[in-house]
């Protein structure tokens, strides 16, 4: 069926090329009744647009995921509410071991679903919206965090990176609303990072270049994020207004023993160095991998071999050493 629909159609001597999602159940399995059928091939036929021009066969696993996913998005509507979200701390530590900053980290705990990952409910709540405020709170949160952190314990130059989804920079008055908290806390907006994804760019440059234009015109600074597993151009870095590259986990695994990953590395350090970006190297976890990279040159380091992401608290006795 799918190749066939994918067949060109002559249209008034245009062709054109369709494709399709195709969702599939079997009964008795799936359902004993029309609506109960008609309802488990619905599923599968969403999960195959994920692919797009795809089939999806109807599967108990199936049935579980979207059992589960539904209870996160009911439960993440009363997160806020019902103050189950907080605030974990990534500290950022210089190739000369001085502290640069932290990276903000939103965790959430529910009475009934437990302690629930960030990637398990951040994508389901890009797709149900309320990603929007919870952005919000960890923006607020995390800036109120680190200015009673300055003041209380003489920090004055740690720095804030926090990352921002595509749908909270195309909410209306976002710009706004973090200028406007920039000036309530008097926070130096020199000193806060926004951390974008690649994915950001993909289907509108010309809508995303402007916003971003408007943040950077406030003194913030914006972050590559996960650079080089995406979309990632020359091009690309030419045209953004971007401050700061942050290497993903993935190339420093294997960097002490795979020539090819410290050649990529190296490369990613040349090309922001042209750019005139700084370079943030995430998930280094073994002191080879520091070693190395402070050798290459890289600037910043964050990851488990410096610290885990750590409460308010602990955030504070981490820091102490750096005094």
């Amino acid at each position: 069926v799918l190749s066939r629909l994918s067949e060109p159609y002559l249209v008034d001597h245009y062709s054109f090329i369709i494709g399709a999602s195709i969702g599939i159940c079997q009964y008795p399995n799936d359902g004993d009744s029309f609506d109960s059928l008609l309802s488990a091939a619905d599923t599968a036929m969403y999960r195959a647009k994920t692919q797009k021009n795809d089939y999806c066969l109807f599967t108990d696993e199936l049935r579980q995921q979207i059992s589960s996913t539904a209870k996160i998005e009911q439960a993440l509507h009363g997160a806020l509410a019902n103050s189950e979200l907080h605030m974990v701390y990534q500290p950022q530590v210089t190739d000369e071991g001085k502290l640069h900053g932290v990276e903000a980290l939103l965790r959430w705990r529910n009475p009934e679903l437990g302690v629930t990952p960030p990637d398990r409910f951040i994508p389901i709540a890009e797709d149900n919206g309320t990603i929007i405020e919870l952005g919000y709170f960890v923006i607020e949160q995390s800036i109120r965090d680190i200015v009673n952190f300055r003041k209380s314990y003489g920090f004055s130059e740690i720095n804030l990176s926090i990352n921002v989804s595509i749908r909270q920079f195309q909410a209306v008055g976002f710009i706004q609303r973090l200028e406007a908290l920039l000036e309530s806390c008097n926070y130096p907006p020199q000193q806060l990072t926004l951390e974008i994804t690649e994915g950001i760019f993909i289907n509108d440059f010309e809508y995303m270049l402007p916003r971003l234009d408007e943040i950077r015109a406030l003194g913030i600074n914006l972050s590559l994020d996960d650079f080089g597993t995406g979309y990632s151009s020359l091009r690309m870095l030419k045209d953004l207004p971007i401050d700061e590259l942050k290497i993903d986990k993935s190339f420093i695994d294997h960097i002490t023993e795979s020539q090819q990953d410290k050649t990529l590395v190296s490369s990613i350090l040349s090309i922001a160095q042209n750019a005139n970006m700084r370079v943030v190297a995430e998930g280094i976890e073994f002191r080879e991998q520091s070693e190395l990279l402070t050798e290459l040159g890289c600037g910043i380091e964050q990851g488990y071999y410096h610290s885990k992401p750590i409460p308010y608290d602990q955030l504070v006795e981490f820091c102490a050493k750096f005094k």
